[in-house]
């Protein structure tokens, strides 16, 4: 409960809804769906709990449209055999502004321990995303 208000959080969401976003002061639908990226009447359509989108509370819960839950953190796995110590990390998580920001971490050999390499590039795909 938020003030004298009851706050509203959807038992389930849908397929492709993984990310749940609670309602901060001064949110409105329209400013968490230009936060996200995401239509406006996509996400008003998929949150039926709240009745009526012109009236939401700090406290509510919406479902948000995401491929996987944001935060998160996953551990990169090598495709190919590497020296040991070899290892890295990505976090994914909510950009200031809306979208998404994705981090990396490694700890790698010098490149030329795959053949004639002199530099490493990298490149993070997120499936639907981009």
């Amino acid at each position: 409960m938020y003030g004298q208000q009851f706050v509203r959080v959807p038992q389930s969401c849908p397929p492709a809804f993984l990310g749940r976003y609670t309602v901060q002061q001064g949110d409105t639908f329209f400013t968490i769906s230009q936060m996200f990226r995401v239509r406006l009447e996509a996400l008003v359509v998929n949150n039926p709990h709240i009745p009526n989108a012109n009236i939401i509370f700090p406290g509510d819960t919406l479902c948000v449209p995401g491929l996987i839950p944001y935060p998160c953190c996953l551990v990169l796995k090598p495709l190919v055999r590497v020296p040991f110590g070899t290892g890295g990390v990505a976090h994914i998580n909510f950009a200031p502004q809306g979208g998404q920001s994705v981090s990396f971490m490694a700890t790698l050999p010098q490149p030329a321990a795959f053949g004639n390499f002199d530099i490493y590039v990298g490149e993070i795909l997120i499936p639907d995303i981009g």
